[in-house]
């Protein structure tokens, strides 16, 4: 008999595993495939999400969050600060996004003298803004569980939430059109932002994202794998289970939470008082055809609903055709061909040079992702190999030189791992009729007693951020469920 069950591959349901269990919950974490954050082949390491992993520096939110979960090892998964934190690329146009506020305001006005009044009262309002996002956050981390609370002061705020919001309305009304300052925004957005912002206007919660390049941003040394490792193993320092590469079949909420599965030593049942259920469960209807009232969470899910999926097409290339100052981190804005199919950046993932363990001497490893409004899992072989030939397509004439300077592609292991990994992948999500503020953008609470949800979506306008606080905050409620039996 267990606390807590937790299902999901995502690094929400691995957080939420970790604060149960070091909260003293007796916790199991169910991982229906134990693939992992990165893949080899052909002498070259690849991400197979490369959405950057904000607040993992010395001293920053997401790494502290951590740190009082499980003690860190004597080497910490961080390596240098990245400066610029990121690039962006248009056609006519490179910008570093610098790490001094400053730097990147100059930036920004270099590239776009003619706009420098709207540049600078934009990052005036983003710099108001991201410090009441950041309060909210710190208010959060602080009060995990005592959800009423923070609704009460939230609406307390609500005419200076309103006024912050009215100004990025404004900015955003005056950026409409052929504007490049909107589509470097824009593209700033479509990296950390886990919200579908086409054609909207920005809620608060971009305010505070516009802002990270000024906190600093570290690459992570061993990426994902590396934390999903360290969490996984913190898991059972605090006495709680993984369970990896199992099949669930059944899922019983009432009177107790029944979780039958088929693993590697055959069926097994699970137990327990609470369940923590990632939205990006592939089996989440389980849960919805057993029990009526969970079919409502079918509905509310539908109002903050997937709108684009991540797709990569990872490469070796020789270092000499990439440009020397090109980041490791960057997003192209392509032009808007297939846009009916594939959004119009393409996210890139370079390694760095002489970083051997990525790539040969001489190398680069890199991974373009772009998002396509159909799941892979549900576009044929040859769709899939028709958009990754549109990828070095659209790649040419940024890097004229690429495609001659390939010296490793395996597209069909590419779509296998892009399939593969959409249970933990870094979705777009859009919002129907709008998103305020950007912070919270669905409840972990649902219509069963300890039935918890938690994943990106519920915090999509918070990035990467969100994912690990929405684990805090099941882990909390669960808590605080098992204290009142």
């Amino acid at each position: 008999m267990y606390d807590t069950i937790i299902i999901g591959r995502d690094i929400s349901s691995s957080v939420a595993a970790l604060a149960a269990s070091k909260n003293g919950q007796k916790t199991v974490l169910v991982r229906e495939s134990g693939l992992d954050c990165e893949h080899g082949d052909g002498g070259y390491t690849f991400p197979i999400d490369s959405i950057p992993c904000f607040g993992m520096g010395p001293g920053q939110r997401v790494l502290e969050i951590l740190r009082s979960l499980h003690p860190l090892p004597d080497e910490s998964p961080v390596s240098v600060l990245m400066d610029p934190a990121f690039q962006v690329i248009l056609q006519s146009h490179r910008l570093d996004l610098f790490v001094q506020k400053e730097r990147l305001i100059s930036e920004m006005v270099r590239e776009f003298p003619y706009l420098e009044g709207e540049i600078r009262n934009f990052y005036q309002t983003v710099e108001k803004s991201s410090r009441l996002v950041d309060e909210w956050i710190q208010e959060e981390v602080q009060e995990q569980g005592d959800h009423l609370k923070r609704t009460l002061r939230k609406l307390g705020r609500l005419p200076n939430i309103i006024g912050n919001y009215i100004s990025l309305i404004l900015r955003n009304a005056e950026m409409d059109g052929e504007n490049p300052f909107r589509e470097v925004i824009d593209a700033h957005l479509a990296l950390l932002s886990y919200l579908d912002l086409r054609g909207r206007h920005y809620p608060i919660s971009a305010a505070y994202l516009l802002s990270l390049p000024w906190q600093g941003v570290y690459l992570t040394s061993g990426g994902r794998t590396a934390w999903m490792d360290w969490l996984h193993k913190g898991i059972v320092q605090n006495g709680g289970e993984v369970l990896n590469g199992c099949s669930i079949i059944r899922v019983e909420t009432k009177p107790g939470i029944i979780v039958d599965l088929e693993g590697v030593e055959g069926p097994t049942t699970l137990r327990s008082t609470n369940l923590i259920v990632s939205s990006q469960w592939e089996k989440l209807d389980l849960l919805s055809g057993e029990n009526k009232r969970f079919r409502r969470l079918s509905h509310r899910l539908g109002s903050v609903s997937p709108s684009a999926y991540p797709f990569s097409l990872h490469m070796g290339i020789r270092e000499s055709v990439l440009p020397e100052k090109i980041s490791p981190v960057s997003v192209l804005v392509r032009e808007e061909k297939d846009s009916d199919r594939v959004m119009k950046w393409i996210l890139l993932e370079i390694s760095q040079p002489g970083e051997l363990t990525r790539a040969p001497q001489g190398k680069r490893s890199v991974t373009a992702c772009v998002f396509l409004h159909e799941s892979p899992l549900k576009l044929t072989d040859d769709e899939l190999k028709e958009i990754a030939a549109g990828i070095i397509d659209s790649l040419d004439p940024f890097f004229p030189f690429l495609r001659e300077g390939i010296d490793y592609i395996n597209v069909e292991k590419s779509i296998s791992f892009s399939r593969q990994f959409q249970e933990a992948a870094s979705l777009k999500y859009h919002a129907r009729g709008g998103v305020f503020s950007g912070t919270t953008t669905l409840s972990p609470l649902t219509s069963l007693p300890n039935v918890y949800l938690t994943g990106a979506i519920l915090k999509a306008g918070l990035g990467f951020e969100g994912e690990i606080l929405s684990g805090l905050d099941a882990a909390s409620l669960a808590g605080a469920s098992t204290k009142q039996v």
